[in-house]
């Protein structure tokens, strides 16, 4: 038994000894091929793809006496047993494959019957190729027209444009029709090639050089490599030149001819994408590519009229799940992480203004692992009537509006008298309205609009111009313990001028009072004080007539609410004129 085994042995080694086997130059793919050989496998041919991960072959088990296109790829450092490539293969022989450095294309020697059953039958071995479909098959293999019926020994260089093979029976070679001779031929377009020459020099030098780009793909987040997909287009025509999967490494490599302007994209399913712009030289180059599977949203959200940050509440619902994650607004900038590969909508909300809703897909393309994003809302509008009434009738009258808010006017209609106008106005806001009309004392309030989006009235109580009537100037503010007036008090003492001239006769008294702070003499004193700071102003100021004015201190005796808080003795702190004759 064991001299069986012996002899069995020496057998097969001669066998395979006998055969010459093809190489690729690959250490790994040919000791596979000559593995491939010792199990019984003929190999008329073999090539490697660019990035060395695939193998294409042409082999023949027994008891099959013709080979067919075999394929195999390479995991984990190993070639598992290769698998025939249905759509190229016949029940004729196919040998001496090579594939193009960018995959798309296979190049192939077919054994073609011609004349079948006839006495002129013959065995031509033809040029095939295959250009590869976009779902990864094979379309029909294509004759080429270049091929003469003997050729073998087929190359397409990594530029794609050259081809070499061996030929005979061809013009040049002068009548030895029975020695193959060295042709090659260059690629016009997909379909269309030169002439065969004869090879006369060494291919590398009319091969367009080729710019060889590796790489390695990782995660930016846990700095492990990733598999993923690198697609290479021409930038001027934007055409997807091939398509190629990195190896479980995350490791690529590309041949790209010199002579274009290429765009390499690097993507995978549910992670970001990156773009490399290889330079135009032949120079090798190295690229670490680093895709992120979620991204970072830094988000600033500002008011869309005057552009200043906001605090705002923040609700994010994706397209999948549905559900939702609700960032309250306790920062102007919130970080939110979202994972890339879906749709979500982010809705924004703050009180005072209108609702607004965004968005954001990462489906297309995402860059980078963090984005900053400025949201813009339009504050709440409410639709806002003015109203003059008289204070004791109630029927309308014709008054002059006067509308501010932040300490900046808004609006007025000037020198019209009108009976109601209406303005749009924000939400939630605080506004100081100043109406006037004839035969009325002016009148000063501050209101807040609704805090979401309608409409409201505002009715102006306007009190008419009688004897005794008596009106609280407001914003009248003095230095603390002091009579010096603060400059937020001259608008309003502007408008009681404005009164004055407005009614010539009327002859007023300005009264000040304090609160309950200190003693009744200190207080009365300082009242009286402040009465005549107003009453100076008006008449060295504004031109008012020294005998219209009266000013009078009452200090603490006519408090108009209890001193029994700080609020309440701010409210008592007050400057009013009584009107005393018409």
């Amino acid at each position: 038994m064991r001299n069986i085994i012996t002899i069995f042995a020496i057998g097969l080694a001669s066998f395979v000894a006998a055969q010459t086997l093809p190489k690729v130059g690959n250490p790994k793919a040919d000791a596979f091929i000559e593995r491939m050989a010792q199990m019984g496998w003929r190999a008329e041919g073999a090539s490697l793809s660019f990035d060395e991960r695939t193998l294409y072959l042409s082999l023949c088990k027994p008891p099959r006496t013709v080979c067919d296109l075999y394929i195999s790829h390479i995991m984990n450092d190993n070639w598992p047993m290769p698998t025939r490539i249905d759509e190229l293969s016949t029940e004729t022989d196919e040998w001496s494959p090579s594939i193009s450095s960018d995959e798309q294309t296979i190049y192939f020697i077919r054994r073609d019957i011609v004349g079948e059953g006839t006495r002129k039958e013959e065995s031509k071995s033809m040029i095939y190729c295959a250009h590869r479909l976009p779902d990864g098959h094979w379309q029909a293999p294509e004759w080429m027209l270049i091929s003469n019926g003997k050729d073998s020994q087929l190359r397409i260089y990594p530029d794609n444009k050259l081809l070499t093979f061996y030929s005979m029976g061809r013009d040049e070679d002068g009548g030895r029709k029975e020695t193959p001779r060295c042709y090659y031929v260059t690629k016009i377009d997909k379909y269309n090639w030169t002439l065969p020459a004869l090879l006369q020099t060494d291919p590398e030098q009319i091969m367009t050089p080729v710019k060889t780009l590796t790489g390695k793909v990782i995660d930016h987040t846990t700095k492990q490599p990733i598999k993923a997909q690198t697609n290479v287009y021409d930038v001027l025509t934007q055409q997807l030149i091939s398509s190629h999967s990195t190896d479980e490494k995350g490791a690529f490599r590309l041949a790209l001819p010199v002579g274009r302007t290429y765009r390499v994209e690097v993507c995978k399913d549910g992670y970001s994408k990156e773009y490399i712009r290889p330079n135009e030289d032949a120079q090798p180059a190295f690229e670490q590519v680093e895709l992120t599977p979620q991204l970072t949203l830094n988000v600033r959200v500002f008011d869309k009229d005057i552009f200043t940050p906001l605090y705002y509440d923040l609700t994010i619902t994706n397209d999948q799940s549905k559900e939702k994650k609700v960032i309250k607004g306790q920062d102007k900038r919130s970080s939110i992480q979202l994972p890339i590969g879906r749709e979500y909508i982010l809705h924004l909300s703050k009180q005072g203004y209108a609702d607004t809703t965004y968005a954001f897909d990462t489906r297309c393309d995402v860059l980078t692992a963090q984005t900053d994003v400025d949201l813009y809302m339009r504050s709440g509008r409410v639709m806002t009537l003015l109203q003059a009434v008289d204070s004791e009738t109630g029927e309308p009258i014709a008054a002059q509006y006067t509308l501010c808010s932040y300490d900046s006017q808004i609006g007025d209609n000037g020198d019209k008298n009108m009976v109601y106008t209406d303005t749009m106005l924000q939400c939630s806001q605080r506004y100081h309205l100043f109406t006037t009309a004839q035969g009325y004392l002016f009148y000063d309030t501050l209101f807040s609009t609704l805090a979401g989006e309608g409409s409201m009235t505002i009715r102006v109580p306007m009190m008419s111009i009688r004897q005794a009537a008596t009106v609280q100037l407001k914003n009248i503010e003095f230095e603390f313990n002091s009579y010096l007036l603060k400059d937020e008090s001259y608008d309003e003492l502007k408008r009681v001028a404005q009164l004055l001239r407005q009614n010539p006769t009327l002859r007023i008294e300005l009264s000040a009072h304090t609160d309950d702070v200190g003693s009744a003499d200190y207080n009365l004193r300082l009242s009286q004080k402040r009465g005549n700071a107003v009453a100076h102003y008006l008449i060295e100021k504004e031109g008012i007539e020294p005998e219209r004015l009266i000013a009078k201190g009452y200090g603490k005796t006519k408090p108009l609410v209890p001193n029994t808080s700080d609020a309440n003795r701010a409210i008592n702190r007050r400057v009013e004129f009584t009107i005393l004759e018409l």
